[in-house]
This record gives structure tokens, sequence and C-alpha cells, in this order.
């Protein structure tokens, strides 16, 4: 059995791929297989362990570069990340390389950058427009009893919205559960946009909103949902379950009419996040401490 096994990591980002470089400036994770696991297990062991990011392995490494279906016979692996901005165990500081950068680390990184789409790509489904017409019509009454709650803050109002939200939650969790996340190759990209702003809007039921994190993330990797979509759900689950927004995407509006970030993890580097994830830019003002969501 393999003794030793090694882990290319990589992560798609909203400008494309890049490579995970540990504090060692090593492009590859190394570690040692116990006699009580597998090489594919202690292959995503060690990937938390020195990284401090859960992946998943897609492939095998042949010596040649070539990437191959995952095999326990396998000494070599690559991993993706589908939350790179998420480390799920302390350890020291990684960086996530771009090819030109990861070529100086890596030189299999132009291979591997080459391949990867391949591998994590979607399977091709058939368009279904009765679907696309059914998320855009949901996401037109979603949006027009939002805004007359913004406009007119009524109990009526505000009843018509969560009674949308009762409507459209279930339908959609049905959906995804027999066809999975409703994304471009789908419905296309109107209405996949539409899906999104229905699953933000599924406030009452945050165990859906959570499995969704995960799905759509996959879909983030596979090329198949913008990376912005992933970091605005990852904050709203996160709000609403009490932990600290990553992105600083929900926001709220003082006294004074700014426009300020709830409860953020690590300010300093929130701006760096946003960009990676094709964000825009926002005021100071918008990284102060907030009231928690009631």
């Amino acid at each position: 059995m393999t003794t030793t096994v090694g882990v290319h990591v990589l992560a798609r980002f909203h400008d494309g791929w890049r490579m995970c470089v540990a504090a060692s400036s090593s492009a590859v994770v190394t570690g040692a297989v116990q006699q009580w696991e597998t090489p594919t297990s202690a292959a995503l062991r060690h990937v938390v362990a020195k990284t401090g990011y859960e992946g998943r392995l897609v492939a095998a490494l042949s010596p040649d570069g070539r990437l191959l279906p995952l095999s326990e016979k396998a000494d070599l692996f690559v991993a993706v990340v589908d939350r790179a901005y998420l480390q799920t165990v302390r350890v020291e500081s990684v960086s996530w390389l771009r090819l030109p950068e990861a070529e100086g680390a890596n030189p299999l990184a132009a291979l591997l950058f080459g391949q990867i789409d391949d591998v994590v790509a979607r399977p091709p489904v058939e368009r279904d427009e009765d679907l696309r017409r059914e998320l855009l019509h949901r996401y037109a009454k979603d949006e027009e009893s939002r805004f007359a709650w913004w406009v007119d803050r009524s109990e009526a109002n505000r009843q018509r919205v969560r009674q949308v939200d009762r409507e459209n939650t279930p339908w959609l969790k049905e959906i995804v559960r027999q066809r999975g996340w409703p994304g471009i190759a789908l419905v296309g990209a109107e209405a996949a946009e539409a899906a999104w702003s229905l699953i933000l809007h599924a406030d009452l039921d945050r165990a859906f909103q959570l499995d969704c994190v995960d799905l759509l993330a996959v879909e983030v990797t596979g090329g198949a949902a913008p990376a912005k979509h992933l970091a605005h759900l990852e904050d709203r689950v996160r709000v609403h379950t009490g932990r600290p927004q990553i992105f600083a995407t929900l926001v709220w509006t003082d006294d004074e009419g700014r426009a300020i970030a709830y409860s953020t993890v690590d300010t300093d580097t929130v701006r760096q996040r946003r960009a990676d994830w094709g964000l825009a830019d926002l005021p100071l003002a918008e990284f102060e401490q907030a009231p928690e969501l009631s």
C-alpha cells in the first residue's frame, strides 16, 4: 500500500483558477498514510491539516502530469476547494497563486490549470424552458411584493412578502431535490439569477439555505454559477445564524444614511476577499460594526 501521498490543491475564483501554496512555499500537500486509512482519506486529511481548507479529490495525477480517474493505488492527487474563503482549521497562512505565479512554485501548474476545467465541469443538461419561465414568474412576484413593502411598511405588505416566501421556498426546495441547483446550463443566466434571489429570501428554511451554500459552491467550481452568488448566500446564512459575515454583502443604513456592514470577519482583508470573488469595493463606512439581525 502507498505509504505517502501528495495533493495539488486548486480553487476557482471569479477570475479563474489558482493553486494553493502553503507557508513552506510548497505547492504539494504531502503526508503519511496511516494503517487505519486509505490513500484518498489520508490525502483529504492532510489537505485540511496543511491548508486549513476542506477539499474534495477530483483526480489522480500521473508522473507526466495527466489527470486520471481516482484510484486507491495512486499516491499523487488533485483536490479542489469549493469555498476557498473559509478555513475550517486555523493553520499558518497559505497563498492562492494565479498561473504565472504558480508555475514558479510548481512545474506542473500549467498542465493542471489546462485540464482542471474538464474534470470539474458540471454534467451537460438539456435546457428546461418550463422551469425557466416559472422561475422568472416567481421572481417577478417576489420583487413586486418586496418593492411594495419598501414603499409602504404596512402590516399587510409585510404579510404579503411572507406569503410569497412561504410559496416559493418549498417549491424551490423540491426543484433542488429533483434537479439539483437550477444553474445557467439548466435554465439560462437570467433564471439562474432569479433562483439565486429566491434562495436568498428563503429565510424561513435556513437549513435549506445552508444546503444550497454547498450546492452553489460546487456550481461555482464547475464554472456554472458566478462566484458573487456564493459570496452573498454565504454571508446571509452566516448572519442569520449569528456568525460574522465574510464578504460584507449585508448592510444596514444608519441615521446619517450610511450603509454599514453587519459584523464581518477580519475587516483588514475584506476588500481583497471581495475583489477575489468579483464584488465591487465599498466605502470604509460599510465595514464598521453593526447590530446583529433580529
